[in-house]
Parts: structure tokens; C-alpha cells; sequence
């Protein structure tokens, strides 16, 4: 989608086209991203669940004077 600008100050129809189809793509590109990052931050959180109990456990049995290796 390429426009020269002929001096129409972007006010042109292709100018318009153009602009519209970029914002459509960083849109799609922002809702992608967005996507990715809740992922990842589910994935964070899963792993710190998984592991989160066991190091609780280990650290009040250590309270309690409790080897439970």
C-alpha cells in the first residue's frame, strides 16, 4: 500500500486508504500483543501455583523443626 503524497496534506482518498489500513494492522499487531502477554502471564502464574504449596509446606515444616526432605 504505497501513496505519494502529492502535496495533498493527507487529506487525499489513497492518503485516507492508507492510513486506514495501517491503523487496521496495528490494531490486529496491539490485539496479538495483548494475547501473548496474558499467556505468558498465565503460564507465570501457573508455575507459581505449582511450586507455591510445596515451598509453603517445606517452610512451616522448617518452622516447626520438621525435616520433611
Amino acid at each position: 500500500m504505497d501513496h505519494v503524497c502529492n502535496g495533498c496534506d493527507g487529506q487525499c482518498e489513497a492518503s485516507v486508504v492508507w492510513t486506514c489500513g495501517v491503523r487496521r494492522n496495528f490494531k490486529w499487531l496491539i490485539e496479538e500483543i495483548e494475547v501473548v502477554e496474558e499467556m505468558i502471564q498465565k503460564r507465570a502464574l501457573t508455575e507459581y501455583l505449582r511450586y507455591q504449596p510445596r515451598v509453603s509446606v517445606k517452610l512451616m515444616a522448617e518452622d516447626l523443626g520438621v525435616n520433611i526432605d
